[in-house]
């Protein structure tokens, strides 16, 4: 499995046009948790990577790091 690609996170959530409460609410996950991958301090786990995915309204590879 991919890891998620911060950056890409990023591009993805600012099209989406959700706030990270919402997103972080629909992954069932603290908002914290999900700002700290937006800004890199900690890297999200890769096996949520089509979750965040299907949140945002993309295909997984929209999101993760190229091989």
């Amino acid at each position: 499995m991919k890891s998620i690609d911060t950056l890409k996170l990023r591009i993805e959530l600012a099209r989406a046009n959700l706030t990270l409460t919402e997103v972080a609410r629909r992954l069932n996950i603290p908002p914290t948790t999900l700002g700290s991958w937006v800004r890199a301090v900690h890297p999200p786990p890769a096996d949520l990577s089509d979750r965040v995915a299907a949140v945002l309204g993309v295909a997984a590879h929209a999101i993760t790091a190229d091989a």
